[in-house]
């Protein structure tokens, strides 16, 4: 997995209500302009590991597309992880909870992609190219995590 970018926010809220919002995955959209909608797969609870949503998204230069996101791990009050299916990205949310203060929440997101398919891609390409400099560097700038 690479971090592609981190973003945190301190809300004015308890833990419990950020919570809820954020585990609630129907609520993406209110968030994430590029969610055009999202629905329910299943009958589980929002916030229940195995939940699973289909999302219709746009995406930059490929117009529409439908993605299917599941709750891989979810701690009440503390973390909330999703993964989608988006050919050849794996996009996963990891969303990490933590009080400030009295009614004040802290929300740290971290936007990871899995990138081996593009590593191999990459790789080819550069055992391939006979002029490596003109080769793309996606993953320059990102970060490994575990």
């Amino acid at each position: 997995m690479f971090l592609i970018a981190e973003t945190s926010v301190c809300v004015d809220c308890s833990i419990e209500h950020a919570f809820s919002v954020v585990s609630n995955m129907e609520r993406f959209g209110e968030w994430f302009p590029e969610v055009i909608s999202i629905s329910s797969m299943n009958d589980l609870n929002h916030g229940e590991v195995n939940k699973t949503y289909v999302e219709l998204v746009s995406v930059p230069l490929q117009g529409k597309r439908s993605i299917e996101i599941v709750v891989k791990e979810s701690v009440p009050c503390s973390r909330f992880v999703t993964e989608g299916r988006l050919f050849p990205l794996l996009p996963r949310m990891e969303i990490e909870l933590v009080t400030q203060a009295e009614s004040k929440t802290n929300i740290i997101d971290p936007a990871l992609i899995n990138l081996n398919f593009l590593e191999s891609v990459i790789i080819s390409s550069v055992m391939n190219a006979t002029d490596m400099r003109s080769l793309p560097r996606p993953a320059r700038h990102a970060r490994r995590v575990q």
